[in-house]
This record gives C-alpha cells, structure tokens and sequence, in this order.
C-alpha cells in the first residue's frame, strides 16, 4: 500500500517540495553539527572556581575546538575539558603547564613549602584561576590531552564583559604559584595580611559591646543554646532565642577562623589580640595536625583547633550560635562562605570575610544568600594591605536574625549549589 501511495504522489509538487525542505534540514544540522563538533560553538561558564575570569552565575562565552585537535593549546590558555572525576561533566579551567613543563604546588599545610610536578607526555596542567575553590590537577593530577573539548577564546555575555579571555594568569595570581621563600615575604603575603583586618574587626566588636551596654543581657540568658527541636508540624526548627555574650575563660570575645588553612589568620590574630578566644576550624586532618603543632610552639592557651567541616560545625549544638565573630580568608565564594560561617555566629555577633580588590559583583550577588542564613550585609571596606591587584577589602556582615533550621545544608551542597 506504501509503495502505491508513494508511485501516486511521488512526481506531484507537495512531494518534491517536502523532499526539497527536508534535504535542506539535514542539510543544515549536518553543517550545524560540524561546525559545533570541529570549529566554534558557545558554552556557558558557571562556578567560583574560574573567578574573576568569570563570574560564578555564569558567563555565555565562545569555544574554538581548532586548537585543540590541531594541538596548538598552549600554556595559559582558558579551556573546556571533561572532568575527572564526573566524565560527563564538563568543567573550565586554565592550562597551567603542557607536558614537560613543571608546576609548583603549594603545601596545603607549610606555608611558602610545597612540591615541583613535571607533567608527563601527552597531559596537560589545569587549575582554576580561583585557587583558593577550585578541584583541579593539584586534586587529581594531570589531564590527559584527550579529555580536552576546546579553547574558550571570547566573553560574549554579560555584554559590559564582552571581549577576549586573556590567556594569562593575572600578575597577583602568578605569585600565589610561586614557593614563599623569604621571611620579608611571608610576613607581606600571610602576616600583614591577617593583620589588615584587625581594624574592621576591632570595630565590629565595639558595636557588640557597645549594644551589651544598653541591652544588659538576661540573668538566665547563658543557659539558652541552640537545639533542633519539633514544631507543631513535626519539622525541625531552631529556637528564636539566641545566646547573647557571654565572657570567655580568657575574658574575651569567641571568635572562629572558619576554613584556617594553616592557621591564618586565626593564629596570628590570637597572638596579637591574648585575651580573644580564637578557634581554627578547618575539615582536613593534616591541617590541623599542623596548626595544632604551630599553636603549641608558639605557646598560645587561647587557641583551639577543631576538625570538621564547617557544613557539620554549623548543626553541631555545641557550636552553633557560640561565636561573637566569625572570619575567612580566602576560602570560597561569599554565597557559600555566608552559609558555612553565619549559623556559627550569635545573633548580635558579625562575620568579617576577607577578600581582593573590586570584589563588588561578588558581594552584590551574596545578597539574598546572606539575608537566607540571618545576616545583614553592612558594607565593604578596604583595608591596609596593598596586593598587585589594588588594596584589599573586607566584607562586614551582622548576624540580624537566628539562622533557620535547614541551614547549613549536609556537606558539599553549599559549594555545588550556592544559595541564590
């Protein structure tokens, strides 16, 4: 019957103009596909980790694949590749090094130490202009060459950023590559820097003690303490009443360095301010060993160091709403670093971010985040470090309200999906 159909209407004219359109279909995807597939087509670049190349909401931009099955990518180049850990995803970073070439990796534990990595035949070096969050080669090594899609080449959206991606690390990041090798330079790069803050903080907390003055706080105040409790719908729900200042052994503020690091700045601003009650939170188990073994050389009693991630410091009772003042440095984007540090902090209390210079975007887009977890963004200031970038800045943020219950959310979902 197909066949009688087709012998009928086969020479009419709606027949041959179907076949027509539909050969000028296939016709086009297939030079479509080609092209998307050999020569350019648009990606979107999303995530903190390639910050301030791109903004973390995602910037539209061109991707050439010329380069790549030509094998002309080269050393500072911004590129598309598969991920390591996820092969169907899809992540953008920067080629650090091309086989043979070196790559020193800073010790995520000794500062100014680290190791030379020689990248072998056929991989490349990849990592994140963001170093301070970005999963790289420094996590799982070299990449192969095959792994890489194209070459991301031209910012086409927002349309005020339009323009070519340099394919050169920025002056001050080249120098966060670089062994600390001198005392001169690890007091400029970590010590000045943590000291820079003192004055924001310094300020943040005359305003507690100021309002404690007006506001004397209730006798039985000190017993209340953050609990997951049940609500009338049988949903979890955190107590409206926060815990107001209490003094510490040393007599004191409690302040929290949430992601420490190596220690910084918590260790140097307990050294400099001996009646402050310091706590080092940090997740990994060899940085902590670390700052444990800094804390005891330098003989410091009003330091703690405590091992966990900050997702599941935030739910623990124990510390929950038991800060004055939490602090951050160079840790992640402010939409993730508001959920990590305001849930440690009383209601009263700030959290003080550090950050590089024009970080105004950033901030402007932590706004509503901020607001979710309680907090209330009170301004940006520069502080008294000077960087290759322009001075640094620091994010003032006072805790308004108690964080809700469902906040911070279980590890690792802050980091993959920022609250917006």
């Amino acid at each position: 019957m197909g066949s009688r159909f087709w012998q009928r209407y086969k020479n009419s004219p709606l027949a041959t103009e179907l076949l027509d359109r539909a050969a000028y279909f296939t016709k086009a995807v297939a030079a479509i596909y080609i092209v998307r597939e050999n020569l350019v087509e648009f990606t979107v670049c999303v995530g903190p980790s390639m910050m301030p190349t791109f903004n973390p909401r995602g910037d539209v931009a061109l991707l050439e694949h010329v380069s790549v099955w030509s094998g002309h990518v080269k050393a500072g180049d911004v590129v598309l590749a598969r991920s390591m850990q996820n092969p169907r995803h899809m992540v953008c970073k920067r080629v650090l090094a091309l086989e043979g070439g070196t790559v020193f990796v800073p010790s995520s534990t000794k500062l100014g130490l680290g190791k030379t990595v020689t990248v072998p035949r056929g991989h490349v070096w990849l990592q994140g202009d963001n170093f301070s969050n970005s999963t790289d080669s420094r996590h799982y090594g070299p990449v192969p060459y095959a792994m890489l899609r194209g070459r991301v080449f031209l910012k086409v959206w927002p349309i005020r950023e339009a323009g070519r991606v340099r394919n050169k690390l920025p002056p001050w990041q080249e120098a966060e590559m670089q062994p600390v090798t001198e005392k001169s330079e690890a007091y400029s790069r970590h010590v000045d820097d943590s000291l820079a803050l003192l004055p924001a903080i310094d300020r943040c907390l005359a305003q507690q003690r100021q309002y404690l003055e007006q506001h004397p706080p209730r006798a039985d105040a000190d017993q209340q303490q953050w609990q997951p409790r049940r609500n009338s719908r049988g949903s979890n729900s955190s107590s409206s009443d926060a815990r107001p200042y209490k003094a510490t052994a040393t007599g004191g503020p409690r302040v929290v360095d949430v992601g420490s690091g190596a220690g910084l700045p918590g260790i140097i601003l307990a050294i400099v301010r001996p009646e402050w009650e310091v706590t080092l939170l940090d997740s990994l188990q060899k940085r902590c060993k670390f700052t444990q073994a800094a804390v005891e050389a330098a003989g410091l009693t009003n330091v703690r160091v405590h091992c966990a991630r900050a997702e599941l410091a935030g739910r623990d009772p124990a510390l929950r709403d038991q800060y004055d003042l939490a602090v951050a440095r160079a840790v992640a984007e402010l939409r993730v670093l508001a959920e990590l540090c305001l849930p440690l902090v009383r209601t009263g209390g700030h959290w003080v971010a550090a950050k590089g210079a024009a970080p105004q975007d950033e901030v402007a887009g932590a706004k509503t985040a901020v607001i979710k977890v309680g907090g209330k963004l009170l301004g940006l200031e520069e502080v008294d470090s000077e960087g290759p970038e322009g001075p640094r800045t620091a994010v003032l943020v006072r805790k308004a309200c108690p964080t809700p219950h469902q906040y911070p959310r279980e590890p690792g979902v802050p980091g993959r999906k920022p609250l917006c």
